[in-house]
């Protein structure tokens, strides 16, 4: 069978997403690029779980109900009186049809999900490293001045755990992480308090959007943080990664705990620095617009090729909101980061 490949543009790190598709699968995702006019990941992602919730939980349990209420098995009507059994007949219909649909849509969501996994799972280019050194020193210079310990807090919407590999590999006994995950890498909401801080620098790395590698023991009811090598989904085990879609809210583990810390630290922060965020999850957005009424000492720094429009788009052109339109690489925009904080 022939092979087809397509690809969906998402803000999502930039990346360009190739999972393979048969040509069903492709003919599908086509049809639902043409219809909704898009080849955005989101809205793509959104079409494929409402078409999966929508006709699988919906219209099958309505379709068994009927059934129960006829009492006559899973068996091909008797056509001899064809008026009587003409819903029968069309439910049967449907329910063929819908379980094909969510049979490929769940395949397509599938595919998708992994390639996220593989563009996304740990990263060993030196040359993120140094990039993301750069910034990390620099802040680690600017906040250091004239304290004894340091707090940093670093949330990010990204799936992949660079932030985590970089401190890892400075092997400074001088610098202390978390993430609200124990020793045995399980997910602890409370697992700052009563804890003794003794390092000079405190760096907390909260995955907004959860990560590749967070995982929900179902029958354990534990959110676990596992570097596996290959994505991993089943009856047991469902990864925990807000997806792009719409809708964001964080009512669950890990999520609510990160953006409740989220909301604390702004209301707490002298400046939130934002780097090549484009600020689609209305969630943070929310959060961000009510510390900046809330705390009278808050200022955003966006640091973003674009970030003159951000600022005036999103946030009306506030005098509380600096713009840098410097993209995270350009080593020009360190310069004005340190003006406009000391």
């Amino acid at each position: 069978m022939d092979k087809f490949i397509f690809k969906l543009g998402s803000d999502i790190g930039g990346g360009i997403f190739e999972p393979i598709l048969d040509p069903v699968e492709q003919e599908f995702i086509e049809v639902v690029s043409i219809l909704k006019n898009t080849t955005n990941l989101e809205e793509i992602f959104g079409i494929l779980e409402s078409a999966i919730e929508a006709n699988y939980i919906l219209r099958k349990e309505d379709f068994f109900k009927y059934q129960e209420e006829q009492k006559g098995g899973i068996t091909f009507p008797n056509y001899i009186n064809p008026t009587q059994n003409r819903r029968w007949v069309d439910d049967f219909k449907t329910l063929l049809i819908e379980d094909k649909v969510v049979t490929i849509c769940k395949n397509i969501t599938l595919k998708i999900k992994k390639e996220i996994f593989k563009i996304y799972r740990p990263k060993k280019d030196i040359d993120y490293l140094v990039k993301y050194g750069s910034f990390f020193d620099t802040i680690l210079n600017l906040v250091k001045i004239d304290k004894k310990t340091v707090f940093i807090p670093i949330f990010t919407t990204n799936y992949d755990v660079i932030i985590e590999k970089y401190f890892e590999n400075l092997n400074n006994n001088n610098i202390g992480i978390f993430n609200f995950f124990n020793s045995k890498n399980e997910f602890n909401p409370n697992i700052t308090q009563g804890k003794i801080f003794n390092k000079e620098t405190i760096i907390s790395i909260m995955h907004l959007h959860g990560s590749i590698f967070f995982y929900k023991d179902r029958i354990e009811n534990k959110i676990l943080n596992t570097q596996i090598s290959s994505y991993l989904e089943d009856v047991r085990y469902e990864n925990k990664i807000i997806y792009p879609l719409k809708d964001k809210t964080p009512i669950e583990e890990p999520f609510f705990t990160y953006y409740d810390y989220f909301s604390r630290c702004l209301d707490n922060a002298k400046y939130l620095i934002v780097v090549g965020y484009s600020f689609r999850d209305s969630e943070s957005l929310n959060r961000i617009k009510s510390s900046l009424i809330f705390n009278k000492e808050l200022k955003i720094i966006i640091v973003d090729l674009e970030a003159d429009k951000i600022k005036e788009n999103i946030f009306s052109n506030s005098e509380k909101i600096i713009s840098l339109n410097y993209s995270f690489y350009d080593s020009e925009y360190f310069k004005d980061l340190i003006k406009n904080i000391i």
